[in-house]
């Protein structure tokens, strides 16, 4: 897991839209959606980083970009038609026993959104500043988002929250292949939980009760550090000791800031400390710049108090 010549000609620049690919990739993949999309019937406007179809959709290019990125040239067709495939394919949201069982809790970087302005989410509960805590529906070969509208006629929404919580726990404990690695650099650590589901950062939700399924015999009096660059991906370290403490503090915000640039699904760059229930910010971003405020009950960890 990463931590951390020639010329180039005008093509080679990053994209002023889509600013992870360069300008001659960005444009090929603008022109590989459009031509997916009337294949399939859909007429649209590609614009430097959305679509805008013809029924006044509007459809993001922010997950699309992050999953070419990271793929060989030859496997793009394949990746964009099957990301659009699921973004466009009409499904009615379960009701009754089988919402029970399929309606989860996710975070969103509310920032980002869903991709489409219609879709709104005025109801969800502010996790932390830019992440809301929404409701989602895990369907067998897609997840759909719950906005506004939808959740209209579930009120009251408290007990679908409960449920959704305990349908997260149990896709992350039961469902989910979730394996914990070590991350070292420069004589520090932290560990980080991963998995191929898109719950897996929203696992922050609930820390106390998931990390001592995945990691036996963790120490959390001390409070956990952590982070959640994007959907499939929990960094934590647990600050049962000064070093310990240290060692997320040290490389968590860099980690956090990278992730979120580069992963598919991206929910937040910045690092949060647990500590009996309560989620404090303790990292952000402002001018290309990264700062760092630990609380003083943190401190009082790394300096043996």
């Amino acid at each position: 897991m990463g931590l951390f010549g020639r010329k180039k000609s005008v093509e080679d620049q990053p994209d002023p839209y889509l600013d992870l690919l360069t300008i001659r990739d960005a444009d090929r993949l603008r022109a590989l959606t459009r031509t997916v999309l009337a294949e399939n019937g859909f007429e649209a406007q590609v614009l430097g980083d959305h679509l805008a179809l013809a029924d006044g959709r509007t459809l993001g290019l922010d997950n699309l970009v992050r999953k070419v990125r990271a793929a060989d040239g030859e496997e793009w067709d394949r990746i964009v038609r099957s990301h659009l495939a699921a973004l466009l394919r009409p499904s009615e949201d379960p009701t009754g026993d089988d919402l029970l069982t399929r309606i989860v809790a996710r975070l969103l970087d509310v920032s980002v959104g869903s991709g489409d302005p219609r879709l709104t989410f005025d109801y969800a509960s502010p996790w932390q500043p830019g992440v809301a805590e929404i409701l989602v529906v895990d369907h067998p070969d897609h997840v759909s988002m719950l906005g506004d509208g939808s959740v209209r006629d579930l009120a009251p929404l408290g007990p679908w929250y409960d449920r959704a919580r305990r349908n997260l726990f149990r896709e992350l404990t039961e469902t989910a292949e979730v394996r914990v690695e070590t991350v070292e650099h420069d004589g520090h650590r932290f560990q980080c939980a991963l998995s191929e589901s898109v719950f897996t950062a929203s696992g922050a939700l609930l820390l106390p009760e998931l990390l001592p399924r995945w990691v036996p015999g963790i120490d959390v009096s001390g409070g956990v550090l952590f982070a959640v660059p994007f959907r499939n991906q929990l960094a934590f370290a647990a600050c049962s000791s000064a070093e310990a403490a240290l060692g997320g503090l040290m490389l968590l915000p860099v980690f956090a800031a990278n992730g979120y640039s580069d992963g598919v699904g991206p929910v937040s760059p910045n690092v949060y400390y647990w500590r009996d229930g309560t989620v404090t910010q303790i990292s952000s971003i402002a001018d290309d710049a990264l700062n760092v405020t630990p609380p003083p009950e943190l401190l009082e960890i790394i300096n043996g108090e």
